[in-house]
């Protein structure tokens, strides 16, 4: 695969610059080369005994002479050249029928002068008639049209129905091949198929020494030899890097000043700028930063360009060029995450993209657990009405993923109350750096969350919301639960009536929750006080479950980016990379010491004047006030000094709050946020010492607490 072999339509120009319109590339084609190629190939009729055996010519094409393709072309002349494709040239064309002129594309066959062996021309337009005349491939609107082919003394050639602009290789690094354009790629078509294999082509032939294009060779293919899907998806990275970073995939002009080496290459470069801004050193140590956009400069001036699409297409494309090819993405997932886009989702309809491409297919957990029938599916336009057009008033907040609202649904003479829950993408949500971007990734977390939800253990649990219905409509998705909300534990966390008796029973049901989970061996990964949600009685519902690993959910990405929340990530985690269920413990620790300190994870208002650091996170400051307080210095000794409660002052007044709860539970949250993962508690130990409280044996049934 190279970009010299992809050539664009100029009609679709024409009409994407006129409506500055885009489409999804079609990115998804499966070779399925069927039975009936091999009955056009049995009528074929040699026409000329150097075309190699088995070669002929299907009624509906028209076999040229090698003269008359030059005098299409002008005698092949520089005016009318294209650009080269691996083992050919291809030159604008033009047909005089009668008064009218057609134009065409003429490719012919020539001897690269890199290569000693003379390649088998006569086998390569064999295959090529053979894949153009597919009763199935003929008809996809990225393959080009077969109008006929030449076979004459050792000369071949082929002639395409089509009206050339220029290659992707030509185009790539011009300022007036837009944003949208690069998206859609315009109306690309594929022009070589020079070393296509599978089906009924067959296999490698043993003796072949072909490692693709320069610039586009997997360096995995390169040490092991094997061919795979993964090789094209590789390449497709490659053509997508040069897409958006305006940059060809060898920079030939490097070679006069560092001679010809890898450093030359697109994938080289893109290696080098994403892995040096995935992290930076701070004080020594390596510290995350936000996502990395590759996207050229240039763009970012361009109407239609979304920085979240920018991330996460260089994501994309990264993934596409992993370095394991097991963890790269299939060509159905990059067709997937390409049409979340939101140039895609917002601007494709303006030139009628087919719904096909638009619409994502349905959601294909139901494949394997079967649609729950007690599950409702709205449009969004329902979604809209049940929330008052998403209103602030009726908005709650927002997850790690998306945003909370209440809502109504009418049901006859009575009103239900619901939450209801949308997908968004990360540009939407605003500026706070904790959000990846990967538009593919919203349906895989419904997917992943009415899998979860509708499990027949985890259904039953009482601290888990319950799913009403959902929505996946032209790349929108959310859900409903049954739940009537008051407030995410992250707002609730600093009002003065969330008294202590309901924290506590936040503390410990919350708790159980987690304990359940690491039960059926699930980590959360993404604990935050704003994913809690409590009702009336004040029980806590989790509602987000976009991180959640282990079990049939599998393991983690091996390129995943993600460190928790903001606040709640343990810092062990930052240092190793090694998630466990004691990560979920630290994190449960941080919302422990919020409900019982009145503090949130991360005080931004801080930021203004300290700077966004670490010093401004719940975790530092009880650290600080904890070591501080255990330990005072007596005479040059130290001595130690009575256990240190966190609680919050306004607290020693309230008639339910015990001072020995107080130091008891201040222990274990300072225990759960320790820096040895090994020492911290298991939330089964959590959900035992919390039970132990005075709060909880003695007043635990004014709030009906769940009997555990």
């Amino acid at each position: 695969m190279q970009l010299g072999g992809l050539t664009i339509r100029d009609e679709a120009v024409e009409g994407g610059r006129k409506r500055d319109s885009i489409a999804s590339t079609s990115a998804s084609l499966e070779l399925r080369i069927s039975t009936s190629v091999v009955a056009v190939e049995n009528r074929l009729r040699r026409s000329n005994p150097s075309a190699g055996k088995g070669m002929g010519s299907p009624s509906d094409l028209v076999e040229y002479t090698y003269e008359t393709l030059d005098s299409l072309t002008g005698g092949f002349s520089a005016e009318n050249y294209i650009g080269s494709t691996q083992y050919g040239e291809v030159f604008r064309g033009k047909i005089h029928e009668g008064m009218e002129t057609r134009e065409v594309i003429v490719k012919r066959w020539v001897k690269p002068s890199n290569v000693k062996t003379w390649p088998r021309f006569s086998a390569r337009l064999e295959a090529e008639i053979k894949l153009l005349t597919d009763s199935v491939l003929c008809r996809h609107p990225n393959m080009v049209k077969l109008n006929g082919y030449c076979c004459e003394n050792g000369r071949f050639g082929v002639v395409y129905d089509l009206k050339p602009l220029d290659t992707v290789h030509n185009l790539v690094l011009q300022d007036d091949f837009r944003w949208l354009g690069r998206i859609k790629a315009f109306s690309p078509r594929l022009v070589d198929f020079g070393l296509l294999v599978g089906g009924v082509f067959g296999g490698i032939p043993p003796s072949e020494c072909e490692w693709g294009c320069v610039g586009y060779a997997d360096p995995r293919l390169l040490e092991s030899g094997n061919w795979s899907e993964k090789t094209d998806v590789f390449a497709y990275g490659i053509v997508l890097l040069g897409l958006i970073a305006k940059r060809r995939a060898y920079d030939a002009s490097l070679d006069s000043r560092r001679g010809m080496n890898d450093g030359n290459t697109t994938y080289y470069w893109a290696l080098k700028e994403y892995n040096t801004h995935s992290q930076s050193k701070v004080w020594g140590k390596f510290k995350k930063r936000e996502p990395k956009s590759l996207v050229h400069k240039s763009f970012e001036m361009d109407p239609y360009l979304d920085v979240g699409d920018g991330v996460a297409i260089t994501k994309l494309a990264m993934d596409c060029v992993g370095d394991d090819p097991k963890q790269r993405p299939t060509m159905k997932q990059v067709v997937c995450c390409l049409r979340g886009l939101n140039a895609v989702q917002f601007y494709g309809h303006i030139i009628g993209i087919p719904d096909e491409i638009l619409r994502p297919p349905k959601l294909v957990i139901f494949e394997s657990m079967g649609s729950p029938s007690d599950l409702v599916e709205y449009t969004y336009e329902t979604l809209d009405s049940i929330t008052g057009g998403f209103s602030a008033e009726n908005k709650i907040g927002s997850t790690k993923y998306a945003e909370l609202f209440r809502g109504e649904i009418d049901q006859g003479m009575e009103t239900q109350e619901v939450l209801v829950k949308i997908f968004v993408h990360p540009s939407s949500v605003g500026k706070c750096p904790r959000f990846s971007a990967r538009p593919d990734l919203r349906q895989s977390r419904l997917e992943a969350e009415i899998k979860l939800l509708t499990d027949s253990v985890m259904c039953r649990h009482p601290n888990m919301v319950k799913l009403y219905g959902y929505c996946c409509e032209n790349g929108r998705f959310g859900v409903v639960y049954d739940l009537k909300p008051v407030d995410t534990v992250h707002n609730l966390v600093l009002q003065d009536d969330f008294k202590w008796l309901a924290r506590i029973k936040v503390a410990l049901e919350f708790a159980f929750l987690v304990e359940c989970l690491h039960g059926e061996e699930l980590l959360l990964r993404n604990t935050d006080a704003a994913h809690l949600i409590v009702d009336k009685a004040f029980s806590p519902r989790l509602l987000d479950f976009s991180l959640l690993v282990g079990g049939v959910f599998g393991g983690i990405p091996s390129r995943e980016c993600e460190w928790g929340c903001v606040g709640y990530a343990d810092p062990r985690l930052l240092e190793s990379g090694n998630w466990s269920d004691k990560t979920d413990v630290f994190a449960y620790g941080i919302v422990l010491l919020g409900l019982i300190a009145k503090r949130r994870a991360y005080d931004t208002s801080l930021d203004s004047r300290r700077g966004m650091n670490d010093g401004n996170t719940t975790y530092y400051w009880a650290l600080k006030e904890y070591n501080a307080h255990s330990q005072s210095k007596v005479w040059g000794k130290l001595k130690k000094r009575k256990p240190k409660s966190l609680v919050h002052k306004s607290f020693e007044m309230d008639p339910y709050f015990d001072a020995g709860d107080g130091i008891t539970i201040t222990k274990l949250a300072m225990d759960c946020v320790g820096d040895d993962p090994k020492q911290r508690p298991t939330m089964k130990q959590v959900v035992c010492c919390l039970r132990e409280l005075n709060a909880v044996r003695f007043y635990g049934h004014i709030y009906n607490w769940h009997p555990w």
